[in-house]
């Protein structure tokens, strides 16, 4: 063999033949969306598996219960409107408490 052929061929990278890029392009793509998938998977999980903060505080929290007169003080004869609640907070206005008494 020539030695100019030997130096030229060890100084020029060989170049890739059109189907090996595309077959390294498309292994590439594979792993890509392989790894977003995986990710996106991991994330749903640890939403699932996490309690809501609702449920989770709700159980946690001390609740009491208060009332309120208005007017206060109130005269002889007057009318007394009562406020009963319990310090929890609701979600909506729409739901209320059911079952306080005052005794």
């Amino acid at each position: 063999m020539d030695r100019n052929y030997i130096s030229y061929v060890s100084s020029h990278p060989t170049k890739k033949l059109k189907g090996e890029e595309r077959l390294t392009n498309s292994k590439s793509k594979a792993t890509t969306i392989a790894a977003a998938l995986l990710i996106i998977l991991a994330m749903a999980i640890s939403l699932l598996a996490s309690p809501a903060n609702n449920e989770y505080a709700a159980a946690q929290t001390t609740t009491y219960a208060y009332i309120g007169a208005v007017p206060n003080p109130v005269g002889v004869n007057q009318e007394v409107l009562l406020h009963i609640g319990i310090t929890q907070q609701l979600n909506s206005a729409e739901q209320g408490w059911d079952g306080l008494t005052v005794t």
